[in-house]
Formats: C-alpha cells, structure tokens, sequence
C-alpha cells in the first residue's frame, strides 16, 4: 500500500512538471524583445564588438550577421567567429558563454556561434556578413574559399531537394 502511494506520488509530481514544461515552452508565450537602432547606435555596437574580439587572441576572425546589418528592427545580433584550438565539445559552451558577456554588456540579446564546426550552409551564410576582427587573414581567406566551393558544390542538391519538397 504504502508502495503503490509513493508510486502515485512521483506520476503526479512527473505529471505536474512535464505539464509546467510544456506551458513555458509553448511559441506562443515566448515574446522577443524588438529593438530598433539608429545607425549611430549599430556602429558604436559594431566599435565595441571590433574592440572586444580583437582583445581576444583565441578569436581569428569574427563577422557580425543577420538582421542587424539591414536597416529593419531586430530581436538579436548574431555574431560568428572562428575561434584557434577550440575542441568540438567546448565550442557549445564557449559561445554560450560570449553570447552572455556580450549580451549583459550591449542590453541586447546577442547568439555567438562558433564557425569551426557550423554547417556548410551556415557558414556560408555567416561570411556574406560583416567582418568586424580579423587575427590572421590567411585563415579567414582559406576559411571563406573552402566554404563557398564547398556550398557551391552542394547548392544545386539543396535547391532539388526544395523544388521536390515543395512540388508534393
């Protein structure tokens, strides 16, 4: 009997979690904050993002991507960089940790990815933006051929792949 309580006990403590779980990740409660810069305020940002990653040896190169360099409001700015001996397993925590110290420092949501390991297609995404720091120009130069020969070889697969997916 006293099993068959504690049994009850741990579903329903399960239950309540995973029913408290499910509201807090539902999209529709989830409310990004708009942020609407002038382009005064976009190059200061862009000063302080040069001049960090530049302090920062690890850091090759940098490029800043996404909505933040259109003239349209945005709800992040998305930072990609290059970073020397980082290991796969680190790379997740790593820009975690600069996406927080750049956030906390800007007031504004900022999501760094670590280049080293990105998908093709991302990458080749991410390079078509800004550059802001740049350690080591051969790097970054090989960096960008061999990520644009690369998704020039797989573009025509991608595109097949949407026209087939759309087609049904």
């Amino acid at each position: 009997m006293l099993l068959n309580v504690f049994y009850l006990i741990i579903f329903l403590l399960l239950w309540i979690r995973d029913r408290n779980k499910a509201y807090s990740m539902n999209i529709d409660n989830i409310k990004k904050k708009v942020y609407r810069l002038s382009r005064e305020e976009k190059q200061q940002i862009m000063a302080y993002l040069a001049n960090f990653m530049e302090n920062r040896k690890e850091v090759v190169f940098a490029y800043v991507h996404g909505s933040f360099n259109e003239d349209i409001p945005l709800h992040d700015i998305d930072v990609g960089v290059y970073v020397s001996g980082i290991k796969k397993e680190e790379a997740s925590s790593y820009a975690l940790e600069f996406s927080f110290m750049l956030g906390n420092t800007l007031k504004i949501r900022t999501d760094v990815r670590v280049m080293n390991f990105a998908p093709v297609s991302f990458a080749f995404h991410v390079v078509q933006g800004r550059l802001i720091s740049e350690q080591d120009e051969n790097a970054r130069v090989q960096f960008v051929e061999n990520i644009v020969r690369r998704y020039l070889d797989i573009k025509p697969l991608i595109h097949k792949n949407i026209r087939e997916a759309f087609a049904a």
